[in-house]
Protein backbone atom coordinates (compact mmCIF):
# COMPACT_ATOMS: atom_id res chain seq x y z
CA UNK A 1 0.00 0.00 0.00
CA UNK A 2 2.79 2.41 1.14
CA UNK A 3 4.21 1.95 -2.90
CA UNK A 4 1.30 2.51 -4.06
CA UNK A 5 1.08 5.87 -2.63
CA UNK A 6 4.19 6.71 -3.39
CA UNK A 7 3.32 5.97 -7.18
CA UNK A 8 0.30 8.34 -6.89
CA UNK A 9 2.50 10.56 -5.51
CA UNK A 10 4.82 10.78 -8.12
CA UNK A 11 2.46 10.53 -10.61
CA UNK A 12 0.77 13.47 -9.34
CA UNK A 13 4.26 15.56 -9.34
CA UNK A 14 5.23 14.51 -13.10
CA UNK A 15 1.88 15.56 -14.02
CA UNK A 16 2.48 19.14 -12.23
CA UNK A 17 5.93 19.50 -13.73
CA UNK A 18 4.34 18.92 -17.31
CA UNK A 19 1.25 21.18 -16.36
CA UNK A 20 4.07 23.97 -15.41
CA UNK A 21 6.07 23.63 -17.93
CA UNK A 22 5.14 22.05 -21.10
CA UNK A 23 1.64 22.65 -21.67
CA UNK A 24 1.67 26.63 -21.74
CA UNK A 25 4.14 26.35 -25.04
CA UNK A 26 1.11 23.80 -26.47
CA UNK A 27 -1.34 26.43 -25.61
CA UNK A 28 -2.19 30.22 -25.83
CA UNK A 29 -1.10 32.06 -22.95
CA UNK A 30 -4.92 33.10 -22.49
CA UNK A 31 -5.96 29.70 -21.84
CA UNK A 32 -4.21 29.44 -18.57
CA UNK A 33 -6.41 31.80 -16.56
CA UNK A 34 -8.94 28.94 -17.27
CA UNK A 35 -7.31 26.50 -16.41
CA UNK A 36 -4.85 26.44 -13.62
CA UNK A 37 -1.76 23.80 -13.59
CA UNK A 38 -2.73 22.80 -10.09
CA UNK A 39 -6.13 22.37 -11.30
CA UNK A 40 -5.35 20.09 -14.14
CA UNK A 41 -3.79 17.55 -11.70
CA UNK A 42 -6.36 17.62 -9.46
CA UNK A 43 -8.46 16.85 -12.10
CA UNK A 44 -6.52 13.96 -13.90
CA UNK A 45 -4.70 12.72 -10.85
CA UNK A 46 -7.42 10.50 -9.17
CA UNK A 47 -8.13 9.59 -13.44
CA UNK A 48 -5.03 8.04 -13.53
CA UNK A 49 -5.19 6.78 -10.06
CA UNK A 50 -8.03 4.78 -10.49
CA UNK A 51 -6.56 3.75 -14.32
CA UNK A 52 -3.30 2.34 -12.68
CA UNK A 53 -5.16 0.81 -9.13
CA UNK A 54 -7.90 -0.84 -11.03
CA UNK A 55 -5.94 -4.01 -12.38
CA UNK A 56 -4.19 -4.08 -8.65
CA UNK A 57 -7.42 -4.17 -7.45
CA UNK A 58 -8.70 -6.68 -9.80
CA UNK A 59 -5.43 -8.82 -9.32
CA UNK A 60 -5.74 -8.31 -5.39
CA UNK A 61 -9.54 -9.58 -5.63
CA UNK A 62 -8.40 -12.82 -7.81
CA UNK A 63 -5.57 -13.75 -5.30
CA UNK A 64 -7.75 -13.72 -2.38
CA UNK A 65 -10.25 -16.19 -4.12
CA UNK A 66 -7.82 -18.19 -4.81
CA UNK A 67 -6.74 -18.38 -1.38
CA UNK A 68 -10.21 -18.95 0.03
CA UNK A 69 -9.93 -21.84 -2.71
CA UNK A 70 -6.85 -23.19 -1.36
CA UNK A 71 -7.96 -22.95 2.18
CA UNK A 72 -11.09 -24.83 1.50
CA UNK A 73 -8.96 -27.58 -0.64
CA UNK A 74 -6.58 -27.70 2.36
CA UNK A 75 -9.77 -28.26 4.98
CA UNK A 76 -10.69 -30.63 2.62
CA UNK A 77 -7.25 -32.81 2.25
CA UNK A 78 -6.62 -32.36 6.07
CA UNK A 79 -9.92 -33.66 7.19
CA UNK A 80 -9.36 -36.88 4.71
CA UNK A 81 -6.06 -37.64 5.78
CA UNK A 82 -7.40 -37.61 9.40
CA UNK A 83 -9.98 -39.79 8.90
CA UNK A 84 -7.73 -42.44 6.95
CA UNK A 85 -5.92 -42.00 10.08
CA UNK A 86 -8.46 -42.94 12.08
CA UNK A 87 -9.76 -45.70 9.61
CA UNK A 88 -6.73 -47.42 9.98
CA UNK A 89 -6.18 -47.67 13.59
CA UNK A 90 -9.92 -48.81 13.86
CA UNK A 91 -8.88 -51.56 10.83
CA UNK A 92 -6.10 -52.36 13.20
CA UNK A 93 -8.20 -52.53 16.06
CA UNK A 94 -10.38 -54.79 14.19
CA UNK A 95 -8.01 -57.09 12.96
CA UNK A 96 -6.45 -57.68 16.62
CA UNK A 97 -10.08 -58.57 18.15
CA UNK A 98 -10.88 -61.17 14.87
CA UNK A 99 -7.35 -62.83 15.49
CA UNK A 100 -7.82 -63.00 19.27
CA UNK A 101 -11.12 -64.31 18.77
CA UNK A 102 -10.27 -66.87 16.05
CA UNK A 103 -7.08 -67.74 18.81
CA UNK A 104 -4.33 -66.56 16.86
CA UNK A 105 -1.76 -64.67 18.51
CA UNK A 106 -2.08 -61.03 16.91
CA UNK A 107 1.40 -59.85 15.34
CA UNK A 108 2.80 -56.81 17.13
Amino acid sequence: MAMTILFVELIIMVLLHFAQFLLPSVFPESIWWIIDPLMLVLILAPILVNFFLQPMRVKQQELERQLDELSRFQKLTVGRELRIKELTEENSDLKTQLLIRSGQEPSP
